[in-house]
C-alpha cells in the first residue's frame, strides 16, 4: 500500500462513526386532559393566591379553570403503543426527552391518535424528514443520522439540546401542546442510554407562556362566545413551567454533590426571551458563574450545577410580572455523605 493510500484509508476510518447505534422511540400524538394546577400536589393551595389568580384557575360556566384539553407527545415502550414509557413527573406536558450520540441514527416511530394531522420537526437536524405530516390514525417512521453538525461544538459542554415540535401549523400546534427536547451527546462521551458520562442528572425545564386561545382545541375547552370574550382570552393565557403553574411543578431532585445539567427552553409569542433564575446553587455556563439563564424564545440554553447546598430551592422567572403570574416552582437537593469535588 502506498503512503498516499494509507493516509486516505486512515482518514476514512477516522470519519466513520465509532459505532452504529440506532436509537428507536415510539411516540404517540394523542389528545387528553391537562391540569395546570393539580390540587393534590404540595404548595398548591388556591386560597393562598391573589383574587385574580384564583379566578383564572377556578372553573366556571364560561371558564375551564386549570383543566384544558391538550394534544401531547407521549412515549410508549414498543410498537404496540399499549404501555406508556416511564417519564419523570416534573417533565409535565413536554414530549419525551429524546437522546442520541453523534454518529447514531435516531428513529422515531410516530402514531397519530389525534383528530388532526401533526408532525415532528427537530431543530438542528437535516430537513429531509423534518415536518412530514402524519394523518390521523396513521403511523410514520422518521429517521435522522446524527452528524457532527448536530452535536456539541468546540466550545460546548459534552451535550447540546434541540427544540422539537409539530409544524403542520407551528403556532397552533405548539400552543396545543406538541413540544419537546432532543439532547445530543458528543461522540464517545455517552452512556448506553445516550446521557452524557460527565453528569448525574439532566433537568429539562420549559418556561412557557401558553396561549390556549391559539390552540386547535380552544372550542373544546371553552365553547360558544366565551372563547372570544376579552376576559376569557386573558384567562386562557397560562404562565407555566413544564405545564405547571404557581409552584405546582413536581420537584426535580438531586443528591448533594451530584452534577446536574439544566436545559432551559423558552416558549411564548409576545416577547424576545425569558430569564429563568435558579436559587440556592450557582450554575456554570461556558466557564462563567451565573444564577440566571437568559433564553431567547423557541431556543434552549444550557448550564451545569454542582449541587452543594441541600434544601428546597426556588426556580422561576427573574421578571417579577412573570413570577407573580405563575412562572415558578422548586427543586430539591437531598443531603449526602459524599464530599463534593
Amino acid at each position: 500500500m502506498t503512503r498516499c493510500n494509507a493516509l486516505l484509508l486512515l482518514s476514512l476510518i477516522l470519519c466513520l462513526p465509532a459505532h452504529a447505534t440506532t436509537r428507536t422511540w415510539h411516540i404517540a400524538i394523542e389528545e387528553g386532559n391537562w391540569d395546570y394546577f393539580p390540587g393534590n400536589l404540595p404548595r398548591t393551595d388556591i386560597n393562598a393566591l391573589q383574587p385574580e389568580q384564583r379566578d383564572t384557575l377556578t372553573a366556571s360556566a364560561t371558564q375551564p379553570g386549570s383543566l384544558y384539553r391538550k394534544v401531547l407527545y407521549r412515549a410508549y415502550t414498543d410498537a404496540s403503543f399499549t404501555q406508556l414509557a416511564t417519564q419523570p413527573a416534573w417533565l409535565g406536558f413536554l414530549g419525551p426527552v429524546l437522546r442520541a450520540e453523534v454518529g447514531d441514527q435516531l428513529e422515531l416511530v410516530v402514531r397519530n391518535k389525534a383528530a388532526r394531522p401533526y408532525s415532528i420537526h427537530i431543530h438542528g437536524l437535516p430537513p429531509t424528514e423534518n415536518g412530514v405530516a402524519v394523518p390521523p390514525g396513521a403511523t410514520h417512521t422518521y429517521r435522522w443520522q446524527i452528524d457532527t453538525a448536530a452535536g456539541p461544538g468546540p466550545q460546548d459542554a459534552s451535550s447540546v439540546a434541540w427544540f422539537y415540535h409539530s409544524d403542520v401549523d407551528t403556532l397552533r400546534d405548539i400552543h396545543a401542546g406538541l413540544a419537546g427536547v432532543l439532547i445530543v451527546t458528543r461522540r464517545g462521551l455517552a452512556r448506553d442510554n445516550g446521557m452524557p458520562l460527565d453528569v448525574d442528572q439532566e433537568w429539562v425545564i420549559a418556561s412557557s407562556i401558553t396561549d390556549e386561545n391559539l390552540s386547535w382545541l380552544i372550542t373544546d375547552n371553552q365553547p360558544g362566545t366565551a372563547a372570544t370574550s376579552t376576559s376569557a382570552a386573558k384567562q386562557n393565557r397560562i404562565i407555566n413551567l413544564n405545564g405547571f403553574t404557581h409552584g405546582s411543578l413536581p420537584m426535580p431532585q438531586a443528591e448533594r454533590c451530584q452534577r446536574v445539567r439544566l436545559y432551559h427552553l423558552a416558549l411564548g409569542e409576545d416577547r424576545e426571551g425569558i430569564a429563568l433564575r435558579v436559587h440556592g446553587n450557582t450554575l456554570t455556563e461556558q466557564g462563567r458563574r451565573i444564577d440566571t439563564l437568559n433564553t431567547p424564545i423557541h431556543s434552549i440554553t444550557i448550564a451545569d450545577m454542582l449541587a452543594t447546598r441541600p434544601g428546597r430551592w426556588q426556580i422561576g422567572a427573574s421578571e417579577p410580572a412573570l413570577h407573580r403570574a405563575g412562572l415558578h416552582g422548586r427543586y430539591q437537593v437531598s443531603p449526602s455523605p459524599h464530599t463534593c469535588e
